[in-house]
């Protein structure tokens, strides 16, 4: 500054010196422009500066953006893809899925081992059942050969047996008087049977061939014997023509109260075969069963 102004001085000096000129010096005409030219190009450079700033600082809040919403892009992909872990039954906690889950491996108490809650059709001996879907709280009664612990855990005409399973079960009484003929049309027939092995059981009971006038024991007397044209018994009886004085003396003296025989299958009769049925009286009881694989 103090430069341009001697110049400015030096030319008036000389145009009051009589030195008249029209020419500018050229230092003067160069110190101006080059004084504007340092001055304009400062500050259009300090305009693209702070223009280039604001750019990285906008392309660094961009990224800055685009980083944080890949980021949470990222987070919720990883959210989506993450699964429930699966149901582990035994574990004593019921998981999605199971119905209960008390962590033990016992199949009779109110969750069994596939963590589901008993139910009389689900195909499993599970919970107070006494064999599949039968028995215990179930309406339906166990079939023949199926676990039980009481008779009403069976089905129908089944009882439960002392080796605990559901058998056919039948009570046979022979009327000495309704039940005598010379034949066996006038006995007492169980129809229909299933084929197989059965156990006979005599109940203290005797049969009465009555001879008032001509009792006599042991030419006439009380006896205990079954006759049937299927079966022949050759155990559960008092020994052949041997009568006794009462009916206890008579059960007393059989030869077993049981016997195992086999049936063909079809009807099963019993009878008193007797020409002269009107003197006999009194009776026998014994219980029928079907045996079940190893139960006779």
């Amino acid at each position: 500054m103090r430069r341009t102004s001697n110049l400015l001085l030096t030319a008036a000096l000389s145009i009051a010196s009589g030195g008249c000129t029209n020419t500018v010096p050229e230092e003067v005409l160069e110190e101006p422009t080059t004084s504007g030219s340092s001055s304009s190009g400062s500050s259009t450079t300090g305009v693209e500066s702070m223009e280039t700033e604001d750019s990285v600082a906008d392309e660094s809040s961009a990224s800055g953006s685009a980083s944080a919403s890949s980021t949470s892009t990222g987070d919720a992909s990883d959210s989506s893809s993450t699964t429930d872990p699966e149901p582990v039954c035994g574990n004593g906690i019921p998981d999605i899925g199971e119905q209960c889950d008390d962590g033990n491996d016992d199949e009779f108490d109110e969750c069994t081992t596939a963590c589901t809650i008993p139910t009389c059709d689900d195909g499993i001996h599970d919970g107070e059942e006494t064999d599949v879907d039968c028995g215990g709280p179930c309406d339906n009664g166990c079939a023949e050969c199926l676990m039980c612990v009481v008779d009403e855990d069976c089905g129908e005409d089944n009882t439960c047996n002392e080796s605990g399973q559901c058998t056919f079960t039948q009570l046979v009484q022979i009327d000495w008087l309704a039940n005598c003929s010379d034949g066996p049309g006038n006995g007492v027939t169980l129809t229909e049977l299933l084929a197989g092995d059965y156990e006979a059981t005599a109940l203290p009971s005797a049969g009465t061939l009555w001879l008032p006038e001509t009792h006599n024991p042991p030419s006439s007397g009380y006896f205990w014997e079954a006759q049937s044209p299927q079966v022949t018994f050759t155990q559960m009886q008092t020994p052949a023509g041997v009568r006794y004085v009462d009916a206890d003396t008579a059960f007393a003296n059989m030869r077993a109260t049981s016997e195992v025989f086999t049936h063909a299958g079809g009807d099963l009769m019993f009878y008193r075969e007797d020409t002269t049925c009107g003197d006999n009286a009194g009776g026998l009881e014994f219980v029928l069963e079907r045996c079940c694989e190893g139960a006779c």
